[in-house]
């Protein structure tokens, strides 16, 4: 599906929809409770489909009603076949949990996941007693892990951390995690401590890693709610340095989530940002180039880019090289993004360089990739003229109702 964008002036107010993060998150230690429960303050994209479609297969039925996910499970299989779709998250958290429950599993996903790494988690549930018959996807497991010492490297996923976070604790006995390397996206493994808390589960975090009690149990706790995405709602506080004043409700200020780092960035940038008790206002005025590090928030690099594209001078972005290994190839889809709309960028050395221009009209792709999409549509509301993205569905990855929100501030978009 292709969109047409004619630049407009936007404003006006948006809540920030449902954090996958946490989604992700409390509909895995919801499952491991094998209680029914509610969580509240709910969306179904596509990312979270491939979770549900995980609880399904042990034997979790989720029901979807008023921004509600009702869940209510069964005992646990002995065998599953799972589509994590074309979600990272999924597929990295599942495989440990997988291999605690003892589950022999068939696990697969679109070609693009099939593309991105697992060796390194695949590697340690090896080394601890899982049968695992390939490095990528599609793969069969089976047999179980035992509680014990658990190296992995930190450097390319958090996502592999958390993943072994909710499965040790229900081991018979005590483990530990020592990560080795520089580790990366240390705020999601914040997120996943904070939900497992949620649920009653506590691991003591280490200079070397994370020590974790064995038999411990998930418990069902009450007026469960996900927050507000940050990584989403950097889109629209984008909009409000670059277009006209924007104010993004339903969102925790003091989040554990590290896209929250969006306002310091805005502001930094010359940006005015007023907060409030659960939501944030930001009025455009003159933004000027800034360094920053993306090694903790590679997600926002897409947006970022936008907002240094309409900045005074040359801005650095350094530690971008992960973001090779997103949905898509993001550096590479980033630049040639901006080579699009004739903003002057370069790449070396780990490190991305944007100089501040003009926006001109550009015909954009979607590179399958939900950010890219949402990065150019914000972009083209300041074009010098129409803009076309192609292949816009692949919001729903994460975010399925943004054209709608898009329109409601203004934005002038047809498919």
């Amino acid at each position: 599906m292709d969109i047409k964008i004619t630049p407009a002036i936007m404003g006006g107010e948006v809540s920030a929809i449902a954090s996958k993060s946490y989604a992700h998150r409390m509909l895995m230690c919801a499952m491991l409770t094998r209680d029914n429960g509610v969580i509240n303050n709910v969306v179904e994209s596509k990312d979270i489909k491939a979770t549900i479609n995980f609880l399904n297969a042990l034997n979790t039925k989720v029901d979807i009603k008023d921004n509600k996910f009702y869940l209510s499970s069964g005992d646990i299989p002995k065998t599953a076949n799972i589509d994590c779709i074309e979600s990272g998250s999924t597929v990295r958290f599942i495989l440990s949990i997988l291999a605690a429950l003892k589950v022999n599993a068939f696990v697969t996903g679109k070609e693009g996941l099939q593309k991105r790494p697992l060796i390194d988690l695949i590697k340690v549930l090896r080394e601890n007693g899982e049968y695992v018959d390939s490095d990528t996807l599609p793969l069969n497991m089976s047999g179980e892990i035992k509680s014990g010492e658990y190296r992995i490297n930190g450097s390319i996923s958090s996502q592999y951390i958390t993943g072994l976070l909710m499965a040790l604790p229900i081991l018979s006995g005590d483990s530990k995690i020592v990560i080795e390397g520089n580790l990366v996206s240390k705020s999601y493994l914040d997120i996943t401590l904070e939900v497992l808390r949620l649920f009653k589960i506590y691991i003591k975090e280490e200079t070397w890693g994370y020590a974790i009690k064995g038999n411990q149990k998930y418990i069902m706790p009450d007026n469960l709610a996900v927050q507000g995405d940050w990584s989403n709602a950097a889109f629209f506080i984008v909009l409000g340095a670059i277009n006209k004043d924007i104010k993004v409700n339903n969102l925790v200020l003091d989040s554990n989530q590290g896209d929250r780092e969006i306002i310091d960035i805005v502001e930094k940038m010359g940006a005015k940002v007023n907060k409030f008790d659960n939501s944030v206002s930001v009025t455009k005025a003159p933004l000027h180039s800034i360094e920053l590090d993306a090694k903790n928030i590679p997600d926002l690099v897409p947006i970022v880019s936008i907002l240094m594209a309409c900045a005074e001078g040359e801005s650095k972005i350094t530690n971008v090289d992960r973001l090779k290994i997103k949905e898509t190839d993001r550096l590479k889809a980033v630049q040639e993004t901006l080579d699009r709309m004739g903003i002057e960028n370069r790449y070396e050395s780990n490190t991305l360089y944007i100089k501040g221009g003009v926006i001109k009209p550009f015909s954009g792709i979607s590179y399958n990739d939900h950010r890219m999409v949402m990065m150019q549509a914000i972009a083209a509301s300041i074009a010098s003229g129409d803009s076309t993205i192609q292949g816009v569905e692949a919001v729903e990855k994460s975010y399925p109702t943004f054209f709608e929100d898009y329109k409601s501030l203004g934005g002038k978009c047809n498919v």
